[in-house]
């Protein structure tokens, strides 16, 4: 993992920053490699400085969201790094958006797609995200996003099942999965 002393001299560094429903995810990129990830439930003063501390050497940035406005997470981001941008529809991006309605998708579906093809190129794609939503995206292997499904996550689901079923309890509440209980030992089913 680099120390930090050399980042700023020998390579440009790109902070990444997805503004999810639930929690904030981060990495640092050196290149194309990750050196340092992490999660939040907000991004401020406190986060960007624990992470400029270890890599001095970030000198862009980009926010992704699907919490509506970040306004003051990029001005905050512009302050400290100085090249901030907004991932959006209009952003040349290494794909084409091939979405009916591109300024209705979610803009952390268009950030996996264009991780994914970056990942794979020249491939058909299928991304599945399991996060507050479960989203199930494709993309052609010309490098076309072709939409896809987004559905209620896992524990959406479990709340779903036990509030408007009969019999069915929570197990996310109760710890059960499939009628097995953890052990008391273990914390384990």
């Amino acid at each position: 993992m680099p120390d930090g002393k050399n980042e700023a001299k020998n390579s440009t560094m790109n902070l990444t920053i997805d503004m999810g429903n639930t929690r904030v995810k981060y990495a640092v990129f050196d290149g194309g490699t990750v050196v340092s990830d992490g999660c939040s439930e907000e991004f401020d003063e406190a986060v960007i400085d624990r992470i400029l501390a270890a890599h001095p050497g970030i000198t862009q940035a980009i926010v992704a969201t699907t919490r509506g406005p970040v306004d003051d997470t990029v001005a905050l981001v512009r302050r400290r790094i100085g090249r901030c941008l907004r991932l959006s529809p209009q952003l040349p991006l290494p794909i084409r958006n091939g979405y009916t309605t591109p300024e209705t998708l979610g803009e952390d579906r268009l950030a996996a797609a264009v991780g994914a093809a970056s990942l794979y190129p020249g491939r058909n794609l299928l991304i599945v995200d399991f996060g507050t939503a479960i989203t199930i995206d494709q993309v052609s292997a010309d490098g076309v996003f072709r939409g896809g499904n987004i559905s209620p996550g896992v524990q959406m689901r479990f709340r779903a099942l036990h509030d408007y079923t009969a019999a069915c309890v929570n197990p996310v509440r109760t710890r059960r999965f499939w009628g097995v209980r953890p052990s008391r030992r273990s914390g384990r089913a």
